[in-house]
C-alpha cells in the first residue's frame, strides 16, 4: 500500500472516529443539559401542585381518583410528565390517569424507578403545613428522545460537511506528499554515473531524506573511485610483469639449450610469484579501503598472535637464516580490542620488509611494551625523503633491488588506522629502522 492511501485511509478513520467521538460527546451534553432543565421542570410543577391545593380548605381537598383522568392531555403526550398528589392520610386525592400511577412517595428527592416496564425519573416533595405529598415523573424515553432532536440537526451538519472535509484532506495529502514525488521524478531521470548531489531545498520533513540519499551518493562516489583507483593500479602495476612473464615464456619456448630454459622457467615461476602477491596486495588494499572499523574485533592475546605468526612465518621460510628476536618489556603490552588475523598481517608485512632490506645474519628485534610495539633491524636506514613518503602506494625508491610493489607498508598503515593506532618509522642512532605501533598521542 502506497504511503498516499495509508494516510488516506488513516486520516479517514481517525475522522470518522472524531467525528463519532464528538456525536457521543455532544449528545452526552445535550442528554445532560435535557436532564438538567426537566429535572427542574419537575421541581417547579411540583412546588406549584402543592402550593394550589395547600391553600385550598381541608373540606374541599377530597380522595378524588378519577379527578387526573382529565389531565390526561397534560401527561405524555405534550412534555412526557405524569403527577400524583397525596393526603396527609395517604390517600391519592389527585393523579394523571395511568401516567400518575406512581406508589406512594416515602422519601423527598429524585429517584430512577422501573414502572409497567418503563423507566422514569420521579420527583417528590413534601408541604409540612398541610402533609400533602406530591410526586411528578417523566419518562427517560421522552428525555432521550429531546436529546436525539437537539443533536439531530448538528449530525446532519456534520454528515454535509465530512465530505467537504475529506476532499480537503486528500488534497493536503497530495500536496504534502508532492516533494517525495519531486524527488522520485528526479531520481529517475538521472544517469547512473551522475553522482551530484540532490538540491538541498526540500520542506524540512523531506530534507533528512535528501541528506541520507546525498551521503549515498558521496559513498557510492567513493566506491566507484576505490574500483577505478583500482582498476588503474592493477592494470599500471600488473603491465610490466605481464610483459616480463612473456618474454621469460618465449625465451623458455625458444631455447635449445636446457640450461637456459630451465633458468627461463625459473624466471617465469618467480614472476608469477610476484604478479600473484601483487594482485593479493590490492584486493586486500580494496576490501580495507571501505572499512569503517574493525571488523569481528576482540580483545588481543599477544602471546598467541606472535605464537601463531611465527609458527607461519617458519613454514614459509624454512631454510631462512633470518633471526627473529622476541622482547617482552611487559607482561601484557598494549592492551587492544581488535582483529588478529590483520595485526598480524600487519606485523607480517613490517618482518617482510625488515627481511629484505636489513642485514639478514644480524635479523630483527620485536620489542612488546605496554605503550607499543616496535620492529627493528640492522639495516641502511633510509634518508629523510625516503622516510616522508613510506607509505605511498607503489612507492619504491629509486635503484631498489629488491623485488615488491610498495604497498606492503600502505596495508600496514590501513590496518594501523582501523585500529586507532599509527605506525611511526625513524632511523635508529645505532643503525638500522625502527618502526613503532601505538596508540597517537591525543588517544
Amino acid at each position: 500500500m502506497s504511503i498516499q492511501r495509508r494516510l488516506l485511509l488513516s486520516a479517514l478513520l481517525a475522522t470518522l472516529l472524531v467525528w463519532g467521538l464528538a456525536v457521543l460527546a455532544a449528545w452526552s451534553q445535550a442528554r445532560r443539559e435535557a436532564d438538567e432543565l426537566f429535572d427542574a421542570e419537575q421541581i417547579q410543577f411540583a412546588h406549584q401542585l402543592l402550593d394550589a391545593y395547600a391553600r385550598l380548605p381541608v373540606s374541599q381537598i377530597q380522595p378524588a381518583p378519577q379527578a387526573g383522568s382529565a389531565q390526561r392531555q397534560h401527561g405524555k403526550e405534550h412534555d412526557g410528565l405524569g403527577f400524583a398528589l397525596w393526603n396527609a392520610q395517604q390517600q391519592l386525592i389527585l393523579s394523571d390517569g395511568s401516567d400518575g400511577a406512581f406508589p406512594f412517595p416515602a422519601h423527598e428527592g429524585f429517584r430512577n424507578v422501573t414502572l409497567h416496564g418503563e423507566q422514569w425519573r420521579l420527583y417528590s416533595a413534601r408541604d409540612q403545613h398541610s402533609g400533602l405529598r406530591v410526586t411528578v415523573g417523566q419518562e427517560h424515553e421522552f428525555r432521550l428522545e429531546v436529546a436525539g432532536e437537539l443533536t439531530g440537526s448538528m449530525q446532519l451538519a456534520w454528515l454535509l460537511a465530512l465530505p467537504l472535509l475529506l476532499l480537503a484532506l486528500i488534497w493536503a495529502i497530495r500536496t504534502g506528499l508532492r516533494p517525495l514525488r519531486d524527488l522520485t521524478l528526479l531520481l529517475q531521470r538521472r544517469q547512473p554515473e551522475d553522482t551530484a548531489p540532490l538540491p538541498d531545498d526540500a520542506p524540512q520533513e523531506v530534507r533528512p531524506l535528501v541528506q541520507a540519499l546525498n551521503q549515498l551518493l558521496n559513498r557510492y562516489q567513493d566506491l566507484l573511485d576505490r574500483e577505478r583507483r583500482f582498476i588503474g593500479d592493477a592494470a599500471h602495476e600488473l603491465k610490466t610483469p605481464l610483459a616480463a612473464l612473456r618474454v621469460q615464456a618465449e625465451v623458455a619456448s625458444l631455447a635449445q639449450e636446457p640450461a637456459v630454459q630451465q633458468r627461463a622457467l625459473q624466471q617465469l615461476v618467480r614472476g608469477v610469484v610476484r604478479s600473484e602477491r601483487l594482485l593479493q596486495q590490492l584486493l586486500l588494499l580494496s576490501q580495507l579501503d571501505p572499512m569503517s572499523q574493525v571488523p569481528d574485533a576482540q580483545a588481543i592475546h599477544w602471546p598467541e598472535l606472535l605464537e601463531t605468526l611465527l609458527e607461519d612465518w617458519g613454514l614459509t621460510h624454512p631454510a631462512d637464516d633470518f633471526p627473529i628476536q622476541v622482547i617482552w618489556s611487559d607482561a601484557q603490552p598494549l592492551p587492544l580490542q581488535g582483529n588478529a588475523m590483520l595485526l598480524s598481517l600487519l606485523l607480517r608485512n613490517l618482518l617482510e620488509n625488515a627481511r629484505l632490506y636489513a642485514a639478514s645474519e644480524a635479523g630483527v628485534r620485536l620489542t612488546l611494551a605496554k605503550d607499543g610495539l616496535t620492529v627493528s633491524d640492522h639495516g641502511p636506514g633510509m634518508t629523510a625523503e625516503h622516510l616522508a613518503r613510506l607509505g605511498e602506494r607503489f612507492y619504491r625508491p629509486a635503484g631498489q633491488a629488491q623485488p615488491g610493489s610498495g604497498l606492503g607498508v600502505s596495508i600496514a598503515m590501513r590496518i594501523a588506522q582501523l585500529h586507532g593506532l599509527q605506525l611511526d618509522f625513524h632511523n635508529r642512532p645505532e643503525g638500522g629502522l625502527a618502526v613503532r605501533l601505538h596508540r597517537p598521542a591525543a588517544a
